[in-house]
């Protein structure tokens, strides 16, 4: 059972699974990066999202619902909840929100399995959990044995967003808010299962429809290569002296080091 989280020590307990202490910073970078182009190529900056407000918590329980784009998958969204509460810690209206407890959903399969362990999942969302494929669950089971928090990049990017947008801010959380409505926030979810499902047949549909590449004639490519091979012949009875080449080795960056798998 997982303590007191904060969305800050989420990120800083996740983090510290993947990298050193030193490589926080370059790793905060690289996602703030990685989020910018997603921005940018997928949704032209713009992201959909809703905020509701518990109206009969006195001290403020805020859902944030976020439709988070996949970096690899045109025209594909997850579906992100951030849930924002308190026990009895009464705030100022103009007080960052950061302080909150947090409770998280999202159908992106890098979620699941260690959420439901962890339970800092969603109550009211636990119904699009995983439901009805074994084989699935223990899948994920393989992937993360210890159930430990482990970073999910969209969480990570609604993170962004959130900070972005201002929604850490309790006056801006209300002038936006609407009124929670469970049943409305279930519809509009779907469970990790069916966004799975819905993945596959995206990607089957976008390599269906991708163009082929352009076939090369093999005659024109025989003839080419018998061209460059009397070409090279000729150079190199021409050439008496051998100059030394210096070899230059690329290093890539170490933030290439923090690149996860597609999602």
């Amino acid at each position: 059972m997982i303590g007191r989280l904060t969305f800050d020590k989420y990120l800083d307990e996740s983090e510290k699974q993947k990298n050193s202490p030193t490589d926080k910073r370059a790793f905060r970078a690289f996602y703030k990066s990685k989020y910018a182009a997603i921005m940018e190529k997928q949704t032209n900056g713009r992201l959909e999202y809703t905020v509701y407000k518990d109206t009969k918590s006195k001290t403020g329980n805020y859902y944030v619902y976020i439709k988070i784009p996949s970096e690899s998958l045109d025209n594909f969204y997850y579906d992100v909840v951030v849930q924002l509460y308190t026990k009895g810690i009464q705030l100022e209206p103009a007080q960052s929100l950061k302080s909150y407890d947090v409770k998280f959903f999202s159908n992106d399969p890098a979620f699941t399995y260690a959420f439901i362990r962890g339970r800092v999942y969603i109550e009211d969302l636990k119904p699009k959990l995983l439901k009805r494929d074994p084989s699935m669950g223990a899948l994920l089971k393989a992937a993360n044995p210890s159930s430990k928090l482990t970073h999910v990049k969209s969480l990570h990017y609604a993170y962004l967003f959130m900070n972005q947008m201002g929604l850490f801010d309790r006056s801006t959380l209300d002038r936006a808010a609407k009124p929670y409505d469970k049943r409305e926030l279930l519809a509009r979810v779907k469970s990790a299962e069916d966004k799975y499902a819905e993945r596959q047949v995206i990607q089957q549909e976008q390599k269906k429809n991708k163009p082929a590449a352009p076939k090369q004639n093999r005659n024109q490519n025989i003839s080419t290569k018998s061209s460059v091979t009397s070409k090279s012949s000729t150079a190199t009875r021409k050439t008496k002296t051998v100059k030394n080449t210096k070899t230059t080795k690329t290093v890539k960056s170490t933030a290439s080091k923090t690149r996860g798998g597609k999602f």
